[in-house]
């Protein structure tokens, strides 16, 4: 059986993301819609513990953003995706919010450099490890290694509207694609980390760049 409360319509916001916690949540079962969970495996899943969930999870139901359903011993909750908010707000917001990297490079770049093949986010922000003071690690990988120069050059005139855009400084690593597989091959530390965390942001994928 679902249940259903109230929000209120002057600044319900100011509910929705009053915590941390609230917004871990929403955004976990944003992105997965169709599934339901224990508050243990919300809590599992976001590292939060089970009693903070337990409260914001109590709070979200009864604005209507979650429903809640008894199945034998266990409380589950799921999305209520019919909700005015998550229709018209917080799917769009969560889509944007993991995008938001990608958004400012294709602003920075534009239009974007042919030379540029591939651009890989790795350590810290790639890990989901990252504070507020964190440098973004952006591996540039080119087609070949002539323009290094010219495309470092590029990287460096972008810094300062980056951080304007973010609040953070970017560090490029500028690699050609035939010194990546290279390296690769050679069990190079730094480019086996690039590989294994790596976060694709654009072009060719990873595991085309080490054939």
């Amino acid at each position: 059986m679902f249940y259903n409360r109230n929000m209120r319509f002057r600044r319900p916001l100011d509910d929705v993301f009053r915590t941390p916690t609230r917004v871990k949540i929403l955004r976990l079962l944003t992105r997965t819609p169709d599934m339901v969970f224990t508050g243990r495996e919300i809590a599992r899943h976001i590292g939060v513990a089970n009693s903070n969930v337990t409260m914001a999870l109590s709070h979200l139901e009864k604005i209507g953003i979650l429903h809640s359903m008894v199945k034998g011993r266990s409380l589950l909750y799921s999305l209520n995706t019919q909700h005015v908010l998550c229709e018209r707000l917080l799917s769009v917001l969560f889509d944007r919010e993991a995008s938001s990297l990608n958004y400012v490079l294709e602003e920075l770049f534009d239009p974007w450099p042919d030379e540029i093949r591939t651009v890989i986010c790795y350590g810290s922000v790639a890990r989901g490890e990252e504070k507020t003071t964190s440098d973004v690690d952006l591996c540039f990988v080119t087609r070949d290694s002539s323009r290094r120069g010219s495309i470092l050059r590029m990287l460096e005139k972008a810094q300062g509207e980056f951080y304007l855009r973010t609040g953070n400084r970017f560090s490029p690593y500028v690699i050609s694609a035939f010194n990546f597989a290279v390296r690769y091959r050679k069990d190079d530390l730094l480019i086996r980390k690039i590989a294994s965390e790596g976060l694709l942001l654009r072009g060719d994928p990873i595991s085309e760049l080490v054939k």
